[in-house]
């Protein structure tokens, strides 16, 4: 009987990990909004958010969108596609806005909010959780997570 208990408790146990963990391994989307029919490759992402690139190849202004400071997603966008930590990202707009030289990309505090920026905006360019994609935008590259 114990024995039966016991299995049941770590069968629970490990169904409550799976779970948690599926939900803690959604991938992020970099998305534009739903009319920008631009080829968009990471090289160009990565220069728009460094202030190198600033229009896509069809002549639009490119609106960079990022998602808070310190935030998971924001981390992993900038690891995995701008190459920069943080602090070098930091530094870097700091420098820009000192200079004169550029403008930081407009931060918002959740997805809901990028993607009601990037909806109406056509030259808007932001990232989210991939579950709360919606097909008001597209999605034009996936990072998957570890």
């Amino acid at each position: 009987m114990n024995l039966v208990k016991y299995m049941s408790s770590a069968l629970t146990a490990l169904m409550l990990w799976a779970g948690l963990s599926a939900m803690a391994s959604a991938d992020l989307l970099v998305i534009v909004n739903a009319d920008n029919e631009n080829q968009i490759s990471v090289k160009f992402v990565k220069n728009l958010y460094q202030g190198r690139e600033s229009r896509f190849e069809d002549g639009t202004d490119a609106q960079p969108i990022m998602q808070a400071e310190g935030s998971p997603l924001t981390d992993l966008f900038l690891d995995k596609i701008v190459k920069q930590k943080p602090v070098q990202f930091k530094r870097l707009w700091s420098k820009a806005l000192f200079t004169g030289e550029g403008t930081p990309p407009e931060q918002l505090d959740s997805d809901a909010a990028v993607i009601a920026a990037v909806m109406s905006n056509p030259g808007a360019i932001g990232y989210i959780d991939s579950d709360n994609f919606t097909n008001d935008v597209r999605a034009i590259m996936r990072i998957k997570t570890e």
